[in-house]
């Protein structure tokens, strides 16, 4: 299969590339906010990472490593796309579940400013590599407001301590790599520029991915759900991104003033 590829072949939003066994997931829409368009070619691409990984008949070192552009990982979900698509919410859901238990190891590369949904998106991963002198993660719904329902909720309880996580939903404290590294939101961060951040995010994921390889097919049963066995690491997040999630008018008449 021919790499560089892009998704949707025209205007794209995104580029799957390959570095060895690292897939490179790069974001490249304006500040990638999220869409039913930007959401399902990321998951087709996805789609192309996975189906590669099911293709190898002994356990492989794969390994994603997810990145944005410029000084945006991602500026969250875009607004009037939430607004105007009926159970859009389900989609993001769907979106952050397959990244949750994607069944490679996944590395967010925080290349820039992670807000919202751009943050939701990289606690899906594994793990993350943050720039360290650039860019704050930010949960600012409140000052929106926005809703955040029990899926997207669940997934900041699970992944970070009970302080830091009632600093970002309850007073959208912005967080930057020092603060993030600090507080075990972040696992690395690296000064430089985001080639750099990416450099470093694809070793990180090399390591990981010589690891599985060494562990076998139990990296991706333990992550999701299988024939033979419950998901063990995000049973309760999972089973709270299954819950429909629609929120009030009060969100769209909030949003209608932006």
């Amino acid at each position: 299969m021919a790499f560089p590829r892009s998704f949707p072949a025209e205007s794209p939003f995104c580029t799957l590339s390959r570095d060895g066994s690292v897939f490179i997931l790069h974001m490249h829409k304006e500040d990638n906010r999220f869409s039913v368009e930007s959401m399902s070619a990321i998951l087709e691409a996805l789609q192309v990472v996975e189906d590669a990984f099911h293709a190898e008949h002994t356990p492989c070192d794969f390994a994603l490593v997810t990145t944005g552009e410029g000084k945006f990982f991602s500026n969250g979900l875009d607004i009037n796309s939430a607004l105007n698509t009926p159970g859009f919410f389900d989609l993001v859901h769907k979106f952050l579940a397959r990244v949750l238990v994607f069944p490679i190891p996944t590395v967010a590369a925080i290349n820039g400013h992670a807000f919202a949904g751009g943050c939701l998106l990289s606690f899906a991963h594994d793990v993350r590599v943050m720039r360290a002198d650039k860019g704050y993660l930010c949960m600012n719904e409140i000052e929106l407001p926005g809703p955040v329902g029990p899926g997207l909720a669940a997934i900041l309880r699970y992944k970070i301590a009970p302080t830091p996580c009632r600093d970002l939903l309850l007073f959208a404290k912005r967080f930057n790599g020092e603060a993030a590294l600090k507080e075990g939101m972040v696992d690395y961060t690296v000064k430089g520029e985001p080639a750099e951040i990416l450099a470093n995010a694809k070793q990180v994921a090399r390591e990981l991915g010589k690891k599985v390889q060494r562990g076998g097919w139990v990296y991706a049963d333990l992550k999701r759900e299988a024939s033979h066995i419950i998901a063990i690491m995000y049973a309760d997040i999972l089973t709270n991104l299954r819950k429909p999630f629609h929120p009030s008018a009060s969100f769209a008449l909030s949003a209608s003033k932006l």
